[in-house]
């Protein structure tokens, strides 16, 4: 595991050089080039051993909170550095299938990622002359991205729950995983310097103790989580 987190601290600090190598573009007005701060605010689901693994389960949905910013590498491409708190709580109250249980899960995850982001009609709002046109735009993300958070569990009917795999859940029990997020989204321009959107995506962590529950539940699937998000930017510009 530690080989394994070093490899990512290496990528990232890659992804940073390799950005900061870059020419930095004259940007004495907002530009469709120019680098964007943003806040993010949603909703986050986790699939696990309690949710079913759908896409996106409201049952166990819970707040999503960060920042973000984007920082051009040319007129489509852009580094998306973001830091983000999930909510990921899932109780099987909500699902009838495993009421004889009664597993809660709870996990504050916090979310450090690096991004590639493509938005291909991004050039698009603006004209020839460079002049800002209001617009909407979709935009595609992957990257790379480290999960830090240990989840809190009541394993409930432990009877039922086989005492033995239990034991097995509560020494196997991790604080901090490995993700690849990936996802879509729809950038509004509402003028040259703000930007509303909503974007989701989806987070596999390549861990089947995302929720703390593996042995004990179903030890055959990994876990992973959804999100869900309102966003809003600001694009700098120089004075």
């Amino acid at each position: 595991m530690y080989f394994t987190k070093s490899i990512l601290v290496a990528g990232m600090l890659l992804l940073c050089s390799s950005l900061f190598a870059q020419p930095v573009p004259d940007i004495t007005a907002p530009t469709k080039q120019a680098m964007e701060i943003g806040l993010q605010v949603g909703t986050a689901s986790i699939a696990g051993d309690i949710a079913a693994p759908d896409f996106f389960t409201w049952r166990a949905a819970n707040i999503n909170i960060g920042v973000f910013a984007l920082l051009p590498i040319d007129s489509k491409l852009s580094l998306k550095f973001g830091i983000s708190f999930n909510e990921l709580n899932a109780t099987d109250v909500d699902f009838p299938r495993n009421a004889t249980r009664r597993m809660v899960s709870s996990n504050t995850l916090t979310e450090i990622s690096a991004l590639m982001q493509w938005e291909p009609l991004q050039n698009e709002n603006f004209d020839e002359e460079g002049k800002f046109i209001k617009g909407i735009s979709p935009y595609f993300y992957f990257g790379l991205g480290l999960a830090i958070g240990s989840a809190d569990v009541d394993f409930g009917n432990i009877e039922f729950n086989q005492p033995a795999a239990v034991n097995q859940d509560i020494e196997n029990a991790r604080s901090s995983f490995i993700t690849l997020p990936f996802g879509l989204g729809l950038k509004g321009y509402i003028s040259d310097q703000f930007t509303l959107g909503v974007e989701a995506g989806l987070r596999p962590v390549f861990s089947d103790y995302l929720d703390g529950i593996s042995q004990s539940a179903n030890p055959e699937m990994n876990d992973w989580y959804g999100v869900l998000n309102l966003t809003a930017g600001y694009r700098l510009k120089k004075n």
